[in-house]
């Protein structure tokens, strides 16, 4: 079997990825919670006592917030500066492995050299390395039936690195 896909990433596409790795953290993920936590904790106090703003509960939101800022404006900066990112590519995915052409590259992958597979609500991720990812939008597939053969095909060449939402079933 073969599954042939062109994709053409949106600089959203980009952006949505980067928080999804940023935030999808396990580590990261109880820090949010903890800065909810302090954030409510804070807003509570200063609501039934205006006269004293609990700064320091407002630190680590604060934090948050200008990290989500910055993961936003340095994934804007990195799509719009890598030409390479912004051209289709023309994906094979095969059980030998994955293949992907664009106007400036060509490249051949073996199912050995992905580290781990993701599949979020919008996105499926190759991982090849920590910081390189293989990006494949949803709407990317014609339809749920191609999606259903891709989550086929990551789960029968990475039977143990591949994170699917649910295998048996397709979105």
């Amino acid at each position: 079997m073969v599954l042939e896909l062109d994709v053409l990433l949106k600089s959203t596409d980009y952006v949505r990825v980067n928080y999804a790795v940023l935030f999808g953290k396990p580590a990261m993920k109880i820090v949010l919670f903890f800065g909810a936590i302090l954030l409510l904790l804070s807003v509570y106090t200063w609501a039934t006592n205006p006269q004293e703003v609990p700064w320091a509960g407002f630190i680590l939101p604060g934090i948050l917030l200008l990290l989500s800022i910055n993961v936003l404006i340095a994934a804007l900066r990195s799509f719009s500066s890598n030409k390479s990112l912004q051209q289709e590519i023309h994906y094979s995915f095969s059980e030998a492995g994955i293949t992907a052409a664009s106007p400036s590259s060509n490249s051949y992958t073996d199912w050995d050299n992905i580290r781990s597979a993701v599949e979020t609500k919008n996105d499926f991720l190759l991982f090849i390395s920590r910081n390189q990812t293989c990006v494949i939008p949803k709407r990317s597939f014609t339809d749920k039936e191609q999606i259903g053969s891709f989550k086929t095909l990551l789960k029968s060449r990475l039977p143990t690195k591949a994170n699917l939402r649910n295998p048996s079933t397709v979105t």
